[in-house]
């Protein structure tokens, strides 16, 4: 019975382990994705100043 147990808690350990990695790549990825996002609206507001000072 004591090797069950032990083999349930190592199992329920690498099941953790694994959702912690998981949780690890999607706020990495968030964040890259966050860093474009600022890049395309700086780039965006960029081309609207270019723009506005050819047109006017």
């Amino acid at each position: 019975m004591d090797f069950l147990l032990t083999k349930e808690v190592y199992e329920a350990v690498e099941d953790l382990s694994f959702i912690a990695n998981q949780m690890r790549s999607a706020t990495h990825y968030e964040e890259i994705r966050d860093d474009w996002k600022y890049i395309a609206t700086v780039i965006d507001r960029l081309q609207l100043y270019i723009f506005f000072a050819v047109t006017t």
